[in-house]
């Protein structure tokens, strides 16, 4: 059953300044070179930023700050650095909320969305043996802890997704690391971005035990 990691994100939500993140910022301090713009760069505060490079894309917004891997199993982009940088050296202090992403896909194109769904969440209750027995039933499954300094969501459920224009039927694995924000302190932040590389590994464990044929 083929399996891949298509979304590797860091949201932000807070107030943000559109004027302060023109490309000298990036270049002024280090984030990034004059090179590593890609020809479909967006500038237009007070609305929308976008900054495309090889490997990430930035899209700022005056409520949301959203940083995209755009190959998202070359983990060693330095996603979680970029984020970083843009946050040490930028004004912005009232963030409100910040999670670290990853959604993991599964497909089998040999089987019903009924088959796949029920091999990985097996209902056992009554409830679901009674009412939800169907061939057209679809499963789902919602668990959650702390870990480290975020609370890990993960939310597993029937999704289409696109690829190639093609619409595919697949059961999603969503990972959502949060971290509360209790105070604007940035080296809080920045401390709990430091470890993404053991949010990432957390998560791959977990989905270990979800490989299988």
């Amino acid at each position: 059953m083929p399996h891949d990691l298509k979304i590797r994100n860091i949201v932000l939500v807070g107030l943000f300044n559109l004027n302060d993140f023109d490309k000298y910022f990036f270049i002024k301090n280090e984030i990034l070179a004059e090179g590593d713009f890609q020809n479909n760069y967006i500038y237009q505060p007070p609305n929308i930023i976008q900054i495309n490079t090889k490997t990430i894309q930035v899209v700022i917004l005056p409520t949301q700050f959203i940083a995209t891997s755009l190959n998202p199993l070359e983990v060693t982009d330095n996603i979680a650095t970029i984020v970083r940088l843009i946050l040490k050296n930028s004004k912005t202090s009232s963030i409100s909320g910040l999670g670290i992403n990853f959604q993991w896909f599964f497909s089998d194109e040999k089987k019903s969305m009924h088959e796949i769904s029920k091999q990985f969440i097996n209902p056992a209750d009554s409830v679901q043996n009674s009412e939800f027995n169907t061939q057209d039933s679809h499963f789902g499954l919602y668990m959650s802890k702390n870990f480290k300094d975020a609370r890990l969501k993960l939310d597993i459920k029937p999704s289409i997704i696109s690829e190639k224009s093609n619409k595919i039927e697949a059961i999603q694995f969503a990972f959502n690391f949060h971290f509360e924000i209790n105070s604007t302190n940035v080296e809080d932040i920045d401390k709990f971005l430091s470890d993404y590389a053991d949010y990432y590994q957390k998560a791959s464990n977990i989905m270990s035990f979800y490989n299988y044929e």
